[in-house]
C-alpha cells in the first residue's frame, strides 16, 4: 500500500473516531437530552462549529507525535502511549482556550474531559 493511500486511511479512521468520540460526548454531557438529537437548543451551533476546529487540531495533535507513521495492526503499549498524550495535548490547548475566552470558544469542561 502506497504511503498517501495509507495516510488517508488512518486520517479517516482516526478522524471517523474523533468524531465518534466528541459527539458522544456532547450526548453524555446532557444525559441523552430528550431532543431528536440529545443535545438542547441553545448549544446546537456549538457543536458544529467547534467540531471544525477540535477534531483537525486532534489530528494535528496525532500526526506529529507520529501516530499516522503505519497502520495499527498490533496497539502496543507506545502507541497507546502516543495516543494517549497527543489526545491530552489537544485538551489541554483547548481547557486554555476554554478559560482564557471565558468559555466561549470551547465546549463545556465535561465534553473536553471525555472526549
Amino acid at each position: 500500500m502506497s504511503r498517501s493511500i495509507r495516510f488517508l486511511v488512518l486520517l479517516l479512521l482516526y478522524g471517523g473516531a474523533a468524531v465518534i468520540s466528541y459527539w458522544v460526548s456532547w450526548k453524555l454531557r446532557f444525559g441523552f437530552y430528550v431532543e431528536l438529537d440529545g443535545i438542547p437548543e441553545r448549544f446546537r451551533d456549538k457543536v458544529v462549529l467547534q467540531a471544525l476546529y477540535m477534531i483537525p487540531t486532534k489530528l494535528v495533535c496525532l500526526y506529529l507525535l507520529g501516530q499516522f507513521t503505519g497502520l495499527v495492526r498490533f496497539f502496543r503499549l507506545p502507541d497507546a502511549i502516543r495516543l494517549f498524550i497527543g489526545s491530552s495535548i489537544a485538551t489541554a490547548i483547548f481547557s486554555i482556550v476554554w478559560v482564557a475566552s471565558s468559555y466561549a470558544f470551547v465546549p463545556p469542561g465535561s465534553v473536553l474531559l471525555v472526549d
